[in-house]
Parts: C-alpha cells; structure tokens; sequence
C-alpha cells in the first residue's frame, strides 16, 4: 500500500480509503458479517483512512455504527472521517443543525455509535447552510475538547474568513469547486496555513 501525507497533519494515510456508504444498506443488503469483513479486509491490506457518515444507512447512522464494530481494537492504527449534515431528511425528519451545540449533539452522536472516543476528521456534509460559523464553532469546540482533530467546511461565504484564520480548518472555501477564483489575499492566507 502506498501512504501519503495528509495535508500538515503529520499523518501517513492509505492513498486508497475504504468509503462505508455501501455497508449500511443504503446501495443494497449488506449483513453485518460481510461489513465487517469488508472493513478488516481493507485493514488487512493496508487501508488505514475510512470515511463514513451520520447520514449513511438504513436506518440512518448503521455505516457509523458497523464501521465501529469493525474497527474495535484497531482504531489507534487507523483514521477515521465522518461527517455531519442531513441526518435523518431522507424519512423526513432531519436534525436541525441551527446552533453549535446542535453541532456538538451530533458529533457526540457519531462518537457514541461508532463507540470511538475521536474523530480525526469531521466534515460539514451540507452545502446550502445558512450560517457557517454553527458549524465553525460547534467543530472548533469539539476540537478543544479533544473529540474531533480536524474539521472542515465548503461553503460559498466561508472565503470571508480566510484572511483572519488561525487555522486551515478555519481556511473554508469552495474555490476547488470552481465557483470563483481566489483573490490574491486569499492566496496568500491559505499559503500561510499550509
């Protein structure tokens, strides 16, 4: 397996990773055994960076809660990203993400289902949210808190707070996307964090 780092982390990660959508039922039956085994499977081989989300299962959050199964007694050698957004809009009943300890409560949320005690990576998995900094601040204290290592957000308004970031978590833009070029100011900021 070939490794890369990941960004400045300081991190070796698998250049494959291992996304658990399909394990939770969402793309077809999966039972328990074969998730299980998919995810050791991938271990076995040298994947160490699995990406999964509240959002993804039938029932919602069952990716979340097989990858965790799979990886009791690996988790120190591995890298784990979820992500945070549309829990629950499929049935119609989605969590309103409208304060940061919304946010919190559903990062807590992932920890509990995956039985994990951090996420290495939380990502925003919504593009049309109204106020970034819910987001912003809900991560940014599970970060102080020890619960999340990383966090990022795309958001078309993010760009504003590049020239005051502390952080590339914080350096939030769409501009990857295409949907505008960066300023030059914005350049050198996200240059200055990297």
């Amino acid at each position: 397996m070939l490794y890369r780092a990941f960004g400045n982390t300081g991190w070796k990660v698998s250049a494959i990773g291992l996304g658990t959508w399909n394990i939770g039922n969402q793309w077809g039956k999966v039972d328990d055994v074969t998730a299980y085994a998919t995810v050791r499977a991938a271990y076995d081989r040298g994947v160490n960076l699995f990406d999964t989300a509240e959002s993804y299962g039938t029932p919602n959050g069952l990716s979340e809660e097989r990858l965790g199964a799979a990886l009791a007694g690996i988790r120190h050698q591995v890298y784990v990203v979820s992500k945070v957004g549309p829990w629950g809009e499929r049935t119609g009943q989605g969590v309103p993400k409208t304060t940061p300890d919304m946010i919190r409560l559903c990062v807590f949320a992932s920890l509990g289902r995956m039985h994990i005690d951090w996420l290495d990576v939380v990502l925003c998995h919504e593009g049309d949210i109204e106020d970034p900094s819910v987001y912003l601040e809900g991560f940014e204290a599970m970060k102080q808190a020890g619960y999340v290592r990383r966090y990022v957000i795309s958001h078309p308004a993010a760009p504003v707070a590049i020239p005051g970031a502390k952080s590339p978590e914080q350096a939030q833009m769409n501009a990857a996307a295409g949907e505008r070029e960066l300023s030059a100011e914005e350049l050198d900021a996200l240059r200055g964090l990297l």
